[in-house]
């Protein structure tokens, strides 16, 4: 897994304010760098190259001790909860799985799976963008997308010359 959690504090001055929004915040928060998230996986030999896998994983807001990202309703393993059977020719896996499309957003984005600092994950999964809609405590009022699909079949080729290609569908 991995935890997130930061001490904050901000000093709002000048006229462009109300004297409500004027003041120093300080306050302990999660999830600012990255998502923290915890899991647990597996595997067993089954023979003849052949491996049962198994993933199980949530989201949680260290700060609270809450279960979720944003104070959305995720479930316990709402970051993946999958099982499958791996081998030479590939992987085959069924259940929860993330999406490619954030999958290689995590990858290529120099900030992760920051959902503050990563304009390709705010741009697809918050709401923030949009008229009426917007940022409650500095984050994401609402995950528009989820990250990751339910009820998903997974197949994933092996590592040749250093190229994978994977297709999911839910």
């Amino acid at each position: 897994g991995l935890v997130d959690v930061n001490l904050q504090s901000s000093r709002i001055s000048g006229d462009g304010f109300s004297a409500t929004e004027r003041g120093t915040r300080t306050a302990v928060d999660s999830n600012g760098m990255t998502t923290s998230w915890w899991g647990m996986r597996g595997s067993e030999d089954l023979g003849g190259g052949v491996r049962a896998v198994f993933e199980l994983g949530g989201f949680l807001r260290p700060d609270t001790g809450e279960v979720g990202r944003f104070g959305t309703t995720d479930g316990l393993f709402k970051r993946a909860a999958y099982a499958g059977v791996e081998s030479p020719y590939g992987r085959l896996t069924a259940g929860r799985h993330g999406t490619l499309y954030a999958t290689s957003i995590y990858a290529t984005n120099p900030f992760g799976d920051s959902f503050s600092f990563a304009p390709m994950l705010l741009n697809t999964y918050s709401t923030s963008l949009g008229a009426g809609l917007g940022i409650r405590d500095g984050r994401p009022s609402y995950i528009r997308n989820d990250s990751g699909w339910s009820t998903s079949v997974l197949l994933a080729t092996p590592n040749m010359s250093g190229f994978t290609a994977s297709a999911v569908v839910s």
